[in-house]
């Protein structure tokens, strides 16, 4: 494999292990939205406001270059469903509430929100 800055150890890792905790973190987006979208906000202020000193406007062009920051994205898009917002101006973001409607008119049972509704996790 090429060298992609990743340790062996990192490289091998699990990737079921992996998809594990990116479930895991779409379950955290689900149960608690708004403090998540509070969190994301937040992390993406700090970064926007590092990005207007010189080191992070130098961080930020070689990461905008990074096939493994693209990666990662997508990863984190994938796993957040999308549904924290950059631009959200409201406590709960507008996707979240899309998504909920979606699923209540679906023609058929989406079986992980049945198991939450039903008090199964």
């Amino acid at each position: 494999m090429a060298n992609d800055g990743m340790s062996p150890a990192l490289r091998d890792r699990d990737v079921d292990s992996a998809r594990q905790v990116l479930e895991s973190l779409h379950r955290v987006i689900l149960t608690h939205p708004v403090a998540c979208q509070a969190m994301f906000s937040a992390l993406r202020a700090e970064g926007l406001a590092f990005m207007q000193t010189e080191r992070g406007r130098v961080l930020a062009e070689r990461l905008s270059r990074s096939e493994l920051i693209h990666r990662a994205r997508m990863a984190w898009e994938a796993s957040s469903r999308s549904i924290l917002d950059e631009k959200a101006d409201g406590v709960l973001p507008s996707t979240y509430l899309d998504a909920l409607f979606i699923v209540a008119h679906a023609d058929r049972a989406v079986p992980e929100y049945e198991s939450a509704a039903n008090g199964h996790s």
